[in-house]
């Protein structure tokens, strides 16, 4: 009798042990490795509920975690989803908690509830889907109109079906009441080539959303005023700093847009305070700005904060001298606090539209 109990004890508490260790591997697994955040693309700060939401395009998913104790982010909720398939980019009512998210995959925006996270109960209200919306990238929020603007890159390859090529190279304004198309761009200007607008950021003040367009390499200007007939009014002319911009900060105050160049290994300052007549104000290549993906600006320090994905760094770039932007420090993957090389760096003075190198 007592040889059995000692038995069920030993059991026990090897049980008791294994639970433990699945629990902890499944919290490492879960909330510190979080595998549901792969390939986060998307980013935005919800100040208000301190609260970050993520867009992950390998993992389909949205997600929302709580950082009220920065030391400490808490996943509040996530959810996969088909509409989420891809998903490049996303626009956030900060006032409803309302996310609209772009799928590359699907060629769709759908709209998610985001006022009561729970994983797997972040409930899609709605979704639009139409050839319009193939290959859709980013988009935008106007919080006094409830809109939503929305670019769509289309097909890469001119070779593919016809109907598909029917599909995207377009910015879609569409109502967030109803989730209906109100306006349409598909006329962006001289050139063969369809446009391939990448990222959008929208200046709610003068009603201008600057579209980044890879196609031809260009920062391009869109008036909005008239939601139902968008119309391009100005473009930086295509340079290698242009190329892939992948994200675009814009410091309104200022009239300036700092934007990141993945296929340009670059940073260029912008202004845009003539929205006819755009002109970058210099530029940055660097070995550390290898495929530059992202960025955020601090005004008040003059910071731009760079992430470049293949260069596998954040790199600080300082943007007092807007002529002459430089990187003054960094940190690689995957020791993330390792000061990054800054390596070889090229900045570009900008006159009248045209570069000098030095």
């Amino acid at each position: 009798m007592g040889r059995c109990r000692c038995c069920l004890l030993v059991a026990a508490s090897l049980l008791t042990t294994a639970a433990a260790a699945a629990f902890g591997w499944f919290y490492v697994w879960q909330v510190l490795y979080a595998p549901y955040l792969q390939g986060a693309r998307d980013i935005v700060y919800d100040a208000a509920r301190e609260r970050v939401i993520v867009s992950a395009l390998h993992s389909n998913v949205i997600a929302v975690v709580d950082v009220a104790t920065p030391s400490k982010p808490r996943t509040l909720g996530w959810r996969a989803d088909d509409a989420f398939t891809n998903a490049h980019g996303f626009a956030y009512d900060h006032g409803s908690a309302t996310a609209y998210v772009a799928s590359y995959g699907r060629g769709s925006l759908a709209k998610v509830d985001l006022r009561n996270p729970a994983r797997d109960k972040l409930p899609v209200v709605a979704t639009l889907e139409n050839d319009e919306l193939y290959s859709a990238t980013h988009a935008s929020y106007d919080a006094a109109r409830n809109l939503v603007f929305v670019t769509a890159a289309g097909s890469h390859d001119l070779g593919e079906d016809a109907d598909v090529l029917r599909g995207g190279h377009d910015l879609l304004v569409v109502d967030a009441a109803t989730m209906r198309r109100t306006g349409l761009l598909t006329d962006w200007g001289a050139g063969a080539e369809p446009a391939y607008p990448v990222y959008c950021v929208y200046d709610a003040a003068r009603a201008l959303l600057f579209a980044s367009n890879d196609a031809r390499n260009r920062l391009e200007v869109v008036d909005v005023g008239d939601a139902a007939r968008p119309a391009v009014v100005g473009e930086v002319a295509a340079v290698p700093e242009l190329a892939y911009v992948s994200q675009l900060a814009l410091d309104a105050p200022s009239n300036l847009i700092i934007a990141a160049s993945q296929k340009g290994d670059s940073v260029a300052v912008v202004d845009v305070a003539d929205a006819a007549n755009p002109k970058i104000l210099g530029s940055l290549t660097s070995d550390a700005l290898d495929g530059a993906t992202g960025v955020a600006y601090d005004a008040a320090r003059r910071l731009a904060y760079v992430a470049s994905e293949f260069a596998g760094t954040l790199s600080v770039v300082n943007v007092t001298d807007r002529a002459t932007p430089v990187i003054v420090a960094g940190v690689r993957a995957p020791c993330g606090n390792r000061p990054a090389s800054l390596g070889q760096q090229t900045s570009r003075r900008w006159r009248g539209g045209h570069r000098d190198d030095f």
